[in-house]
């Protein structure tokens, strides 16, 4: 069994599930792999082909997107193109200055804008909150990056299916792209309203009467805050949770089916935030996991599983592909984890149970799962965690925990790459069997 570390030292010693796994020290960390510049923290490659910012690529199937494969070509591809962007960018500023020019002052007399930063303006939300009896604000902050993707895509389903106005606000969130874009736009491509950075004051406060972050904050998870024809709420809010549960149930092959089509519409990664993470994919020499057969494991041992939730070894996880493939023909293994020891605990029962596949893993060797995940909120470490979440989505047979909100989207995302998949997309849990929201 051979088992490839992130890191260029050699590879780690043999293990067995007895022997506790030995502390690795030193090793390159995956965020050595990225720029430390706080303007830019991106791959040259993919800045040169991309930009610094997510911008408003062609949508289009993601599939199509893939990062080339070597510099070269990237700079050869984008030197005709230099002294045309420049001309570009002095004439965008022009117009800029024109547009401050004509339109400044209040905000009421803005204009409606396609700038990804400057966000839709103000005559968007307004035409949102006037074309409907209630508009439902959703404030995005605290709580994993995968539970608040349920929430969101739950709380669309909610609302948007009760005829409200649903915008999102996640620029509180940690998990962003940069200092002035957020996860969602940042990462995927939303067909929902999602304010831009500042449009929270400019827009709701200013012009609605709305309260500041931190009252919703300390009120929104226990009711919502209304004021006028607009209701804020946390995206934490437990009452929408039981109204939620009692309307639409937390499983069932209907329900599952319709947070696919939430997670294959307006949360699919852009062009520019999957040319990241493939890049980082790459620099760790983790090949394509389509290619061949191939299976990725979630090991989920932070803090929050160990107080709430059963732990399992690793052993469990490599007997639940064996049920769904048993003939050991897999060719790659990857393995999920926020604790250095699940590689090593998976990788042994792997080698124990004669299944002769590569182990590939993006964990940190100081990770022990005792981590506060809030804790390590910023871009380096989302893009680490979407790189995780991507692999997962595109092996051949992915096995965790259904009772982690990872393993729900997982499963979800799958369902867009692995259409006619059974299983939940060959998705399984080792602790339950069937595919759930998590609402408690």
């Amino acid at each position: 069994m051979e088992l490839v570390p992130t890191s260029e030292e050699a590879t780690p010693p043999e293990v067995t599930e007895a022997t506790p796994p030995p502390k690795v020290t030193g090793g390159k960390e995956l965020r050595s792999l990225l720029n430390e510049s706080t303007e830019a923290p991106f791959s040259d490659t993919v800045r040169e082909e991309f930009g610094d910012e997510p911008g408003d690529e062609e949508e289009g199937d993601m599939e199509d997107m893939v990062l080339k494969e070597h510099e070269a070509s990237y700079n050869a591809a984008m030197t005709s193109g230099k002294l045309w962007c420049g001309a570009v960018t002095i004439l965008l500023i022009m117009l800029l200055v024109m547009l401050f020019v004509d339109f400044g002052g209040d905000c009421d007399d803005d204009k409606d804008g396609d700038d990804f930063e400057g966000g839709a303006g103000v005559e968007y939300y307004r035409n949102i909150i006037d074309s409907h009896e209630m508009t439902t604000l959703t404030l995005v902050r605290g709580s994993g990056l995968c539970s608040q993707l349920m929430n969101v895509m739950g709380q669309k389903i909610y609302y948007t299916e009760h005829d409200r106005g649903f915008i999102v606000d996640d620029n509180e969130y940690g998990y962003s792209w940069n200092e002035t874009v957020g996860m969602i736009k940042g990462f995927f491509t939303p067909k929902f309203p999602v304010l831009a950075k500042g449009e929270w004051k400019e827009v709701f406060q200013r012009h609605f009467g709305v309260p500041d972050y931190a009252k919703v904050f300390q009120l929104g998870t226990r009711r919502p805050l209304q004021k006028g024809k607009v209701e804020i709420m946390s995206s934490l809010f437990q009452g929408y949770r039981n109204a939620f549960e009692q309307e639409y149930g937390t499983n069932g092959d209907t329900l599952y089916n319709r947070f696919v089509q939430e997670a294959c519409s307006s949360f699919q990664l852009n062009p520019r935030a999957k040319a990241e993470i493939e890049y980082l994919i790459q620099r760790n020499g983790i090949p394509n996991l389509r290619e061949g057969t191939s299976v990725a494991f979630h090991v989920r041992r932070g803090a929050d599983q160990k107080k709430e939730h059963t732990i399992y070894p690793g052993k469990n996880y490599v007997e639940k592909l064996l049920k769904v493939a048993p003939n050991k023909n897999i060719d790659s293994c990857f393995v999920s984890s926020d604790d250095f020891s699940a590689v090593y605990e998976v990788n042994a029962a792997l080698e124990h149970y004669g299944v002769n596949c590569t182990v590939y893993h993006l964990t940190r060797a100081e990770a022990s799962g005792l981590e506060n995940d809030l804790a390590y909120e910023n871009f380096e470490n989302a893009l680490e965690f979407f790189a995780d979440l991507y692999l997962m989505t595109d092996a051949t047979y992915f096995v965790g925990t259904f009772d982690s909100n990872v393993a729900t989207v997982v499963s979800l995302w799958r369902a867009c790459k692995y259409k006619d998949a059974p299983h939940y997309a060959n998705s399984y849990g080792i602790d339950k069997e069937d595919w759930y929201y998590r609402l408690h």
